[in-house]
């Protein structure tokens, strides 16, 4: 139930910023408020442009404050314990020391311990860079 309000006041809060300064700016634009008649076009670009803006803040405001009224939840979320345990089971599976009792592998270590690399996915563009670091143990 709580997370249908919070949605409702989402689309509520985001539908009034589009709704409302486009609003202000035509009813300025198409002189709907009395009194606009004897203003020049500056004047009343300016005085639009103005109020559209203090009416997106003026609902920002609204939905920050209710945003701080949500309830807290019940209780702390807890992780998922068959999660939690592979994910130990992996960290110490990595963390571990490489045996040295078979030959094969101590030399692939000491060929892989010079440089490690990583990948980074920049979101913006979705670009991949491929950084090479020093490796240290």
């Amino acid at each position: 139930m709580a997370v249908n309000r919070v949605m409702v006041v989402f689309s509520v809060a985001s539908m009034l910023m589009w709704v409302l300064p486009i609003g202000v700016l035509q009813a300025f634009n198409w002189n709907l408020i009395p009194g606009l008649e004897d203003m020049s076009p500056k004047s009343r670009t300016l005085w639009s442009g103005g109020i559209a803006v203090v009416c997106v803040n003026v609902i920002i405001a609204a939905y920050i404050f209710l945003a701080l009224q949500e309830p807290a939840p019940a209780a702390e979320p807890q992780p998922d314990p068959v999660f939690l345990r592979r994910a130990k089971e992996s960290v110490a599976a990595v963390t571990a020391k490489p045996s040295t009792s078979e030959p094969g592998k101590s030399g692939q270590a000491e060929a892989e311990k010079g440089i490690m690399e990583i990948a980074i996915f920049h979101h913006p563009l979705s670009l991949f860079y491929l950084v090479n670091l020093p490796y240290q143990e």
